[in-house]
């Protein structure tokens, strides 16, 4: 029995997703909080947006304002005559279109910002209207879950009035406040009224549904019924005569306590509601003067433009005026001009009548002396070809002479080519020949040479006493001297220069050998 009552309050536990703690609470107070944060934020930037695009819009058109003045002042500028009056109407005609490209790419990026702000602002609107729809559908689950509550709390009251019925009965008296019970009347009926039984009083206050249907079944039976509080049925037993009434009783309500939490469920409900809905209106009216400034705004800007376009059609017109003037009198003068044109192009048509006669009678004059002239010229051609035939046989003639003698020459200087490399061949041999013969004398001479310079050292060392060093020594032995620092042999050939170089040096070395043996 005990696990079996474990099991059924167990199954009437409260469910994870309507829990009755304070966490639950506490979070959709914080998603409250933070979704009216981010709203208010974002509606904040927003503004934020507007501002700084209308800013920056005054900015460009007082910029462009004062491009303007400057137009016109340079255009006045530019209108004065002066020396360089070209070079100023195209530099003016370039400032011009380059102002105007600017003002097209101005308006070009004023309409652009002006359909995102339109974007933005429909996106801020359906935000809301989704922000607003969220909270009504949060307000709405709030009170399903409050409903839903209290259902499972009358559920679990109702699991343990059945418990206590499968349960030994204790006597037991509880004394409640409570509000006065409803009342019940009872009519007669042409049947004969059963005898109502009552179960024990202390079980009164237990029932289930299938009893209550049960009652509701045998009081259909019995007869009529009508159920209420007192004062509800003082204006029903008006109209009913004291003798058919058999007895009142009062029972009490058992469902006065959920009646009265659902009351205020759904009065806190209906505030949420209220709040929500004045918060909305609001919102509403917020947005409807912003929408009332804007169009007013708009109503000004276009009051502004309509004033600016009224001032443009002014000068328009002045304009079409002052062209038409100047139309009419160059109109006038084309027509002047048009008029002498017409005179001019008559007198010249009658000269090139004039003309084309004589032009006739030319043409007939120089066909005449061109045929004469042809048969003169096709006479002198005849004789001129013939002397043309005549001087190209001769000079066919000449031709072949000189290719004759370009053979003959040819071959003479075959003949001469030959002899020419034959002696050449000659000239190279003997070259040889003398290369090697005074390679052969240079060699003599050095090797002269040397003897000299040895027998030069040896006087050297005779008179003055000092003896041969290692090298010197070896140099007499072998035969060997030195030149510049280099050891030459006898029998290596020195060149012209080399030799003479040598010889310089022992003239020089015999010079002051003599000088010294003079003064010894």
């Amino acid at each position: 029995m005990v696990n079996q009552e474990e099991t059924l309050l167990s199954f009437g536990s409260p469910r994870r997703g309507f829990s009755t703690s304070m966490h639950s609470l506490v979070d959709e107070v914080k998603l409250d909080e933070e979704s009216c944060k981010d709203a208010d934020e974002l509606l904040a930037f927003y503004r934020q947006r507007c501002e700084q695009f209308h800013a920056e819009r005054e900015q460009t058109l007082a910029h462009l304002a004062q491009i303007e003045v400057q137009r016109k002042q340079k255009g006045v500028q530019g209108r004065s005559p002066s020396p360089q009056m070209g070079d100023q109407d195209q530099e003016r005609r370039g400032l011009e279109s380059f102002w105007w490209r600017r003002e097209v790419k101005v308006a070009a990026i004023s309409r652009v910002l002006l359909q995102q702000i339109a974007d933005l602002e429909e996106s801020l609107k359906k935000a809301n209207a989704s922000l607003f729809q969220a909270k009504a559908e949060l307000i709405d689950l709030q009170t399903e879950n409050k409903t839903l509550k209290l259902q499972e709390q009358d559920d679990r009251q109702k699991m343990q009035q059945l418990l206590a019925l499968t349960q030994p009965i204790t006597e037991q008296v509880t004394f409640f406040r409570d509000c006065r019970p409803g009342t019940r009347t009872t009519y007669p009926s042409g049947r004969t009224p059963t005898p109502t039984t009552y179960p024990y009083p202390s079980t009164m206050h237990i029932g289930s549904e299938e009893m209550q249907q049960e009652k509701k079944k045998k009081q259909q039976k019995s007869g009529f019924a009508v159920r209420g509080n007192a004062s509800s049925l003082v204006n029903i037993t008006q109209g009913i005569p004291p003798n058919k009434v058999l007895r009142t009783i009062y029972m009490p309500n058992e469902q006065t306590a959920a009646l009265t939490k659902t009351i205020e469920n759904l009065q806190k409900q209906l505030e949420s509601h209220q709040q929500l809905t004045e918060t909305r209106i609001q919102a509403l009216l917020d947005g409807f003067a912003d929408e009332r400034a804007k169009i007013l705004l708009h109503q000004q800007q276009i009051e502004d433009k309509s004033v600016q376009l009224e001032e443009q059609v002014e000068k328009t017109k002045r304009v079409l005026t002052q062209t038409t003037k100047d139309y009419l009198v160059l109109r006038h003068k084309s027509q002047e001009t048009e008029r002498l044109a017409h005179e001019e192009i008559f007198q010249v048509k009658q000269k090139c009548e004039n003309l084309v006669t004589e032009k006739t009678k030319l043409t007939e004059k120089v066909r005449e002396e061109t045929n004469a002239l042809r048969q003169v010229v096709r006479e002198e051609g005849n004789q001129t070809v013939l002397e043309f035939r005549n001087q190209a046989i001769s000079r066919e003639r000449d031709l072949h002479i000189l290719k004759e003698q370009y053979a003959a020459m040819q071959e003479a200087c075959t003949k001469r080519i030959q002899n020419l490399q034959v002696r050449l061949t000659k000239l190279r041999t003997r070259y040889r020949s003398l290369d090697r013969r005074r390679a052969m004398e240079m060699e003599g001479f050095t090797r002269d040479l040397a003897g000299l310079k040895r027998h030069l050292q040896k006087l050297e060392v005779i008179l003055y006493g000092r003896g041969l060093t290692a090298q010197e020594r070896q140099v007499l032995r072998y035969g060997k001297s030195r030149l510049h620092g280099e050891i030459i042999y006898e029998n290596y050939a020195l060149d012209s220069n080399e030799l003479s170089e040598e010889i310089a040096a022992l003239q020089r070395r015999l010079m002051d050998l003599s000088a010294d043996l003079a003064e010894a």
